[in-house]
């Protein structure tokens, strides 16, 4: 597999350092911090680039738009650990304008966080009843529904309000569903980094089978709608990067036009902070019952037959193991599991 390619470098035109433009201030919009409106926008992190002017250093700092699906902290799930930590690297040498969205409210208290990371920040709140309006209306409008779930009219003129102010020397964009707020806006412009992460379009086409007509006809459209649109932003942007070699792999069999703009990166793992030598604090009881694991779409399986199969085999850990738990590990506890009975449950 291909080294983990350096972000940085992915993000200057041609894999050349370009002369930075220099940065201008920030004209709010009449964005605010406060939650009433569902949208967060304030200046962080002090300028980079003038930081880098007072010693003589420009060459290598750049002004960057990175917009994220969802929040970017804290990195306790897979995707924000990823855009955590690309984040944080690219905040060392660049100022950063982040636009992203929050879909649980606990996540609204980290926003100052941001600002140790970013120049600026815009917040949106993913609205379950406005994203499914825009699916509705994705429906209508033949567009996939996994898109037009993300619309966002605040987002969009906050992205264009940068692109017109910030004058950005390069975009990144995590997950398909943020390419939407910078197709079309950056003819011979900024240095544009796709960063799909997944074929999604593949992974509607594999939930068609063996469904019943209707889900078939759902998710068939979805898979066609979201490859159209898949291609559409690998042929506009500079650069298309995917988690693995295999979906890289994959994508240029479906959009073969844009073969040569399409990559792949390696997911890191921070090795000092999960070095097996270190010494930790056993956070659970000396005794444990089986873990069930893991992530959203292997326990929402489990999760509706879990409580029947724990209250069957319940009586017999209790008599082998006086004192244990059970660890179910998810971000946010599948309701069925949230009540299982006689038994701390740890998430």
């Amino acid at each position: 597999m291909a080294p983990y390619p350096d972000p940085c470098a992915m993000l200057h035109k041609g894999g050349a350092i370009t002369q930075p433009r220099c940065a201008k201030p920030v004209n709010a919009l009449g964005f605010n911090l406060k939650r009433g409106n569902g949208t967060a926008l304030e200046k962080g992190a002090p300028s980079k680039k003038r930081e880098a002017e007072a010693t003589g250093n420009i060459i290598s700092t750049m002004t960057l738009l990175y917009l994220t699906h969802r929040i970017p902290y804290p990195p306790n799930k897979g995707d924000k650990i990823s855009t955590f930590n690309m984040m944080r690297h690219l905040s060392k040498s660049h100022d950063i304008h982040l636009g992203t969205f929050i879909d649980a409210d606990e996540d609204w208290q980290y926003v100052e966080k941001l600002h140790d990371y970013c120049k600026s920040v815009c917040v949106e709140k993913l609205d379950k009843k406005r994203g499914m309006m825009g699916a509705i209306k994705g429906l209508l409008r033949h567009e996939p529904l996994s898109v037009a779930y993300y619309k966002n009219k605040r987002m969009s003129q906050w992205v264009d309000h940068i692109l017109a102010h910030e004058k950005p020397d390069a975009i990144l964009m995590y997950s398909g569903c943020t390419g939407q707020f910078v197709y079309g806006k950056t003819a011979a412009g900024p240095r544009t980094i796709f960063n799909a992460e997944d074929v999604d379009s593949e992974k509607f086409r594999s939930y068609a089978e063996d469904k019943n007509r209707f889900k078939k006809w759902f998710f068939q459209r979805e898979a066609r709608l979201l490859r159209d649109y898949e291609c559409r932003m690998a042929k506009a942007f500079d650069q298309t990067v995917f988690i693995s070699e295999a979906e890289a792999t994959l994508f240029r069999t479906l959009c073969p036009e844009s073969a040569e703009k399409i990559t792949h990166r390696t997911q890191g793992v921070d090795v000092d902070y999960f070095n097996p030598d270190l010494d930790f604090a056993d956070p659970y009881p000396e005794a444990l019952a089986p873990s069930f694991s893991s992530v959203r779409w292997i326990i929402g399986p489990i999760s509706r037959p879990l409580p029947g199969m724990w209250t069957r085999f319940f009586p017999t850990y209790k008599s082998a193991i006086p004192i244990f738990c059970l660890p179910l590990s998810a971000c946010r506890p599948p309701m069925p599991c949230a009540a299982l009975p006689s038994v701390p449950v740890f998430w």
